[in-house]
């Protein structure tokens, strides 16, 4: 009865935004779609000028010249750069067993790799995306969407949305994408998900990270 409910609360939580809606969010995160890849669709997340050099745009679109600071700005530029404002990844598809397709984005290199599970139930990675600035090139993390929320797979049935398979999903992904050092990252909802991977796939998990989520 609970998976049944939980099921048809995340589903229709998941599909609940529309069109419009998520063009809203993309467009506010500046994203826009490249040509596909690695066998999936493929967006970009840019900066604008703004968002580049802190500075707004002028009505044109450019930047406003800017004063030359003692010193000169080239170090300046390249801490904002560098530190502050990484490029956002590309985002990439997955595709696993039974033909489940899911949405992620990855940045730095392994093998250690936080893997984040989002929460809602029904949001995007895309508030969690400040945690890409974790990534090293010793550190992975990896964003995905889970089943029925963005562009990835999403079945019809509510009995499809159970915590087991959500669970699943992340073992899945965790294989297909080759993880042999995982951290899971639960948060909200996806904390209960990555309670119920750390009971059924406790081998396959270095860590287990819950945040503003229930313990048990």
């Amino acid at each position: 009865m609970y998976d049944q409910t939980f099921g048809e609360t995340f589903r229709d939580a998941a599909g609940s935004r529309s069109p419009s809606e998520e063009k809203e969010v993309l467009d506010a995160l500046a994203i826009t779609r490249t040509p596909a890849t690695d066998a999936g669709r493929g967006f970009e997340v840019g900066l604008s000028s703004a968002d580049r050099t802190g500075r707004p745009e002028n009505r044109n679109g450019t930047a406003p010249a800017r004063a030359s600071r003692p010193g000169g700005s080239r170090q300046g530029d390249a801490f904002v750069r560098d530190v502050l404002r990484p490029p956002m990844a590309r985002v990439r598809r997955v595709t696993v067993s039974g033909r489940r397709s899911f949405e992620y984005v990855s940045q730095g290199k392994g093998p250690a790799t936080l893997l984040v599970h989002p929460g809602g139930p029904g949001w995007t990675y895309h508030y969690l995306r400040a945690l890409l600035r974790l990534a090293s090139a010793n550190f992975r993390v990896i964003l995905f969407n889970p089943r029925g929320v963005g562009h990835s797979w999403a079945p019809k049935r509510a009995s499809d949305y159970s915590i087991a398979d959500l669970a699943g999903d992340v073992e899945a992904i965790r294989r297909a994408l080759r993880i042999t050092e995982l951290h899971l990252l639960g948060y909200s909802t996806g904390g209960f998900v990555a309670l119920e991977y750390a009971h059924r796939y406790e081998r396959h998990l270095t860590s287990l990270l819950l945040c503003a989520t229930a313990g048990s």
